[in-house]
């Protein structure tokens, strides 16, 4: 294997959203739970986990981030079209395959700012006010 296949390339959004949906379900098998993911492109969430125990279902709404530099809201990902979901997991396919589970009932900009922080940017309100997009420095 050379050295160059380890680059990463850019990915069209729809192979983006596979790739993330790939890891999301990863992430859950590592953890035990068991996974299905949605045949239908209209579904209203993108897996189902369930706890292998309690057989309690899990609806999973999975987002991959973006980055449109030098965007003042980078990192960022779209919010979920609808409430069909109990697990928001947002999952970073262009670094280091890192996803962030997210709640239903935690608010869009608490999730994001989440995302931010971990990648050192600030808040979102606070990102207006300083330049590089909010980049902690």
């Amino acid at each position: 294997m050379s050295a160059d296949s380890d680059k990463l390339i850019w990915l069209s959004k729809q192979s983006k959203g596979a790739a993330a949906e790939l890891l999301a379900a990863g992430w859950a098998l590592a953890r035990g739970l068991h996974v299905y993911r949605a045949q239908s492109p209209a579904a209203p969430f993108d897996l189902v986990l369930v706890e292998p125990v309690s057989h309690r279902l899990i609806r999973v709404e999975v987002k991959s981030i973006y980055r449109h530099s030098p965007a003042i809201y980078c990192p960022n990902f779209s919010w979920p079209v609808n409430d069909d979901w109990d697990w928001l997991l947002v999952v970073d396919v262009d670094h280091d395959g890192r996803v962030f589970r997210f709640d239903h009932g935690q608010s869009a900009d608490e999730c994001r700012n989440i995302v931010r922080a971990h990648f050192g940017y600030a808040t979102l309100a606070e990102s207006a006010y300083l330049p590089n997009g909010g980049r902690l420095i």
